[in-house]
Formats: C-alpha cells, structure tokens, sequence
C-alpha cells in the first residue's frame, strides 16, 4: 500500500499537541477552581463529575482527527499493471537523408517537406505502430516501430544529414533494413513509406526488393523534388554548391522512374510530394485496406482506493466522541464540518490535476475521458471550461 498524498500526514503532529494542551488546561481550570474555595466548603459549593466520559469524549474525538487525516493521505493499493490491446498495423517510415535532400527545388527544401509530409502522415494515423529509418550511404534505425507519435514526431524534427556519417544514397540498404525491421513482428502484411528523390542509388535494388515484396512489405514511394531539378548546396558554405570533378556545379533532379519501380514491384503506390493531391489521405486510405492485428498498446497501473475503510471509522470515532462527552461537542463539530470540506476539495482537485497530467503527456483520448467525467460533475463557468478543455484533447 502507498499514500497518494502522504504530505498530509503532518497534521498527525497536531493531534498530540491538541492531547497536552486539553490536559493542561483541564489542569489548569482544576487549579483555578481550587482558589476560589475553601477546601473544607468546596465539597457543598462545587458539584463534582466524573471526568472519564470527558477524557474518553477528547480520545475517540483525536482518534476521528488521526483517521480522517489518513483519509486525506488517499492509501492505495496497487493491483499491477493494465496493458491496452489495439488494433492496428506496422508502419515504417523510411526518410532520404543524402545531400541532394538540400536542394531548394521545392519549399523550403527537399528535405524539409518530407519532414511536413510525415507530420500529415502521423496525423491521420491511429493505433498503427510507426517507426523511421534515416539513410544516406548507410541506413540506421532512428525509432523503433512504437504507437508513441509524439516521439516519433521529435526524432523527425531534429533529424538531419549530420546524423549519418556516410555520403550517397542507398536506398537498397534502407529497403533492406525496414524488411528485417518488419519480418520481426511476425507479420506478413506490412507497409513502407519511403520518401527520396530516388537519386544516386546504390546496392542491388531488384533483389532487394524482390525480398520485400516476398516479406509482404508494400512500398508507398513518395517522391520530393522536381524533374527539372536544382543545383547540390555545399554542406559548409550558405551561398555555395557542391562541384564534380570538372568543376560544374552539381545538378540533382527527381528520379521518378527508380520510385515508381519501387512501388510497383510490391503491389503499392507513388506519388510526387506537392503535386496537389492528398498524399495523406491516400496513404490513410491504402492502409486501411490492410490487415490488422492485435497488438500491446500503453501500460498503466492500476491502483484500489482504501481510503473509505479510514472514513468509517473516523465518523464512527467523531460521533461517539460527540456522545460520550458534551464538553468536546463544538469542537468536534466544527472539526467535522472542517474535514469535510477538505476531504472533497482535494478530490475533484487531484482528479483535475490527473486530466492536466494526461494532456501534458499528450495521451489526448484519455485526457478528454477525464475532463469529460470532471465536466459532467460541476455546473455553470466550471463546466464550460472543462468542456472546453475536453474539446482540445
């Protein structure tokens, strides 16, 4: 068992100090009363009562105290892990990353609108586990197959040439690396999205492809840049190109006819980024064509609230307390009046604070669960904004 919020407990060290302080005082009364009379007279004139029921009244009253504050502690017990089964399908993202992706024949650059591209592909997608393989001379796999878009989104953002210390293009070895990724999962249906301009292609690309075609890997090729090309820009110089041997400056063009091969061969389809159409739209279509399976999705902990077995006993300790002695009655009262507004505050607090806590990780769907449940309790300004906030999960 844990305590959720175990800060609470410090009020513990006031149920000891409220202990003395009644004893002092009753000590304190009983001195005063002494003074005022004779001990000889004080028999007839001062009408003496038993103090056990008051003694008893001030323990189950501080003994209310010791409970609800564990009730505010919030104990819970931890009944293991929950583990989400989805449906979905395997994804992998395979990002030209050779230095003819610099080339500014498309805005802003070759490489930067393959990077829009795979923000517009996660968007559509829902519960397909995605992954990215960067290639140049040599491919390497940037995130594993995850249903975790956010970090896939962050690897594509600050991905770049500079991640992979060999030049050219191997698209061969990219194909090659996303097909064994893919067999690994078992499954025979899979899909590959690979965005090139299709130059400088090293390896043997036939076999290579025959492979994944035979692994039941579909390639959606997708094709950036333009045929009529632009000039390699020099990786240290702004306002400089890359030079071959005669000393020309580097042209780089769009080698159409190596992505639509790729694409044919396994059955998939290409497509010129900027070209007007929907590219993610398509892609979303094709993949829903495609089988699905079950998969293990996010992990949670399960946790069994406790907190009602220290309730009942602390509002069984509190009106007895009330009973046994009318001395602590007001006290008691107004304590009990007190821990009941604490006791619900922080409830539909920590409950807000779990939903902010969701939204921050950016597990939208069950964010918006929990504003929605939040929304439905409160009415009027509070409601709205928690509607309002369910609506931007």
């Amino acid at each position: 068992m844990n305590l959720a919020h175990p800060e609470w407990l410090w009020l513990w060290i006031g149920i000891p100090i409220l202990a003395v302080l009644a004893v002092l005082l009753t000590v304190s009364k009983r001195q005063a009363s002494d003074r005022l009379t004779a001990e000889r007279l004080r028999g007839r004139l001062v009408r003496q009562m038993h103090s056990l029921p008051r003694w008893l009244s001030l323990g189950l009253m501080l003994a209310a105290m010791a409970a609800l504050v564990f009730t505010l502690a919030r104990p819970q017990g931890d009944a293991g892990e929950k583990t989400e089964v989805t449906r979905g399908r395997n994804v992998m993202i395979a990002l030209d990353l050779s230095r003819s992706m610099r080339v500014a024949d498309v805005n802003p650059d070759r490489l930067g609108q393959a990077k829009i591209l795979i923000y517009e592909i996660l968007e559509t997608l829902e519960n397909d586990r995605v992954g990215l393989i960067g290639f140049s001379g040599s491919p390497f796999l940037f995130a594993p197959l995850t249903i975790d878009y956010s970090a896939v989104r962050e690897t594509v953002e600050q991905v770049d040439q500079d991640w992979l210390p060999m030049g050219g293009s191997d698209i061969a070895s990219a194909i090659k690396l996303a097909t064994d990724t893919l067999k690994q999962t078992g499954q025979k249906n899979n899909t590959l999205i690979l965005l090139s301009d299709g130059e400088e292609n090293d390896g043997d690309l036939d076999a290579i492809v025959a492979e994944a075609e035979k692994a039941g890997v579909k390639i959606f090729a997708i094709g950036v840049g333009t045929e009529d090309g632009g000039f390699v820009p020099h990786p240290d110089f702004t306002e400089s190109y890359l030079l071959d041997s005669s000393g020309a400056k580097i042209l780089s063009r769009l080698e159409a006819d190596v992505m639509r091969k790729l694409s044919n061969s396994t059955n998939g389809r290409y497509v010129v980024a900027g070209s007007g159409g929907d590219i993610p739209a398509m892609i979303e279509a094709a993949i829903q064509g495609m089988d699905v399976f079950e998969m293990e999705g996010s992990k949670t902990r399960v946790l069994i609230e406790f907190f009602q077995w220290a309730v009942l006993p602390g509002i069984f300790f509190l009106m007895a307390a009330i009973v046994a002695g009318t001395r602590w009655r007001g006290v008691s009262a107004i304590f009990l009046v007190g821990m009941l507004i604490l006791s619900g505050e922080p409830a539909s607090a920590n409950e807000l604070w779990d939903a902010k806590r969701l939204f921050s990780e950016k597990r939208f769907s069950e964010a918006r669960d929990a504003y929605r449940s939040l929304a439905g309790e409160l009415e009027g300004d509070d409601s709205a904004k928690l509607r309002l906030a369910e609506g931007l999960s």
